[in-house]
């Protein structure tokens, strides 16, 4: 993402307070997000943690991507990295190339989806961001007026 990256505007209602649009925050989110995907072209996606080990969602990810989704043996890769750093300060790993060695697939998701499903599920989901969004603005516009009406 840091390839990416885009400022958004603060604002200073009085001395000591900033604030940030949260339309502008999300519009800024979206739009990294798209630029970084574009810059990436995404050939696979490398899965880890413990939401990795849902077969279906990894396969649903490669579908609505429609990219390989790549589950590695070791999905606890936050704490092989800690320990992996620890032992390249210590000698135990000569080099990266040495611990990168160490990733080993444990499966591989192809997609498979329709190009027409995947393009409504995602249209489905856009709504539904879009719906969530407007919901989200109206209740922080809220919080604003009652703020305002308190001070």
């Amino acid at each position: 993402m840091a390839v990416a990256q885009r400022e958004f505007p603060q604002i200073y209602p009085k001395p000591g307070w900033v604030e940030h649009d949260p339309a502008t925050i999300w519009k800024t989110q979206l739009s990294t997000a798209k630029r970084a995907l574009r810059l990436a072209k995404l050939r696979e996606l490398r899965v880890d943690g413990g939401a990795s080990a849902n077969n279906l969602l990894m396969h649903f990810q490669g579908d609505l991507l429609n990219v390989p989704v790549i589950r590695p043996s070791n999905t606890e890769t936050t704490a092989s990295g800690a320990a992996y750093l620890a032992g390249l300060a210590t000698g135990t790993w000569k080099s990266k190339s040495e611990i990168a060695k160490q990733w080993k697939i444990a499966r591989r998701f192809n997609p498979s989806m329709k190009p027409a499903a995947r393009k409504t599920l995602v249209l489905g989901w856009i709504k539904a961001l879009k719906q969530a969004t407007k919901q989200y603005e109206l209740y922080f516009n809220y919080i604003i007026d009652m703020q305002t009406i308190e001070s």
